[in-house]
């Protein structure tokens, strides 16, 4: 089974690659970009796009979500929604609804764009802490 990332939309490619969290090193973030702490229960505390949250990357290390996402590689729209959502979710816990608000814009919408940023920036952080 071979996934082709180049295929992948940006959101589904950022998506991928914080579930990969790849070992290679990563940029330390900006005063400005990051504050993280990390307690007990496995979650970091991460702030991004000015969007401070508590996630848990352990929750999206699972075999179940890759499936998705590689269905996702292939076409398959609705395994494309699902995976996202389900990344999201499972990174940000209850806190999902907060940060979307966050995230929005005046009028209540939120980009996908903008939701891709905000985990390409989470990824970063993640990154230089797996990498610390």
């Amino acid at each position: 089974m071979s996934l082709d990332i180049d295929s992948l939309s940006p959101e589904k490619r950022a998506a991928l690659e914080l579930f990969l969290a790849e070992d290679e090193p990563a940029e330390a973030p900006t005063s400005d970009e990051t504050e993280e702490s990390a307690v007990d229960d496995g979650s970091v505390e991460v702030t991004a796009l000015g969007v401070t949250a508590r996630v848990w990357p352990k929750r999206i290390d699972d075999f179940n979500l890759m499936r998705k996402l590689h269905a996702a590689s292939k076409g398959d729209a609705e395994a494309a929604s699902e995976s996202m959502f389900m990344l999201l979710e499972r990174l940000c816990g209850d806190d999902l609804d907060r940060i979307c608000d966050e995230l929005s814009d005046d009028d209540g919408i939120l980009p996908t764009e903008r939701v891709s940023e905000w985990l390409n920036a989470v990824q970063e952080q993640l990154g230089a802490l797996k990498n610390s």
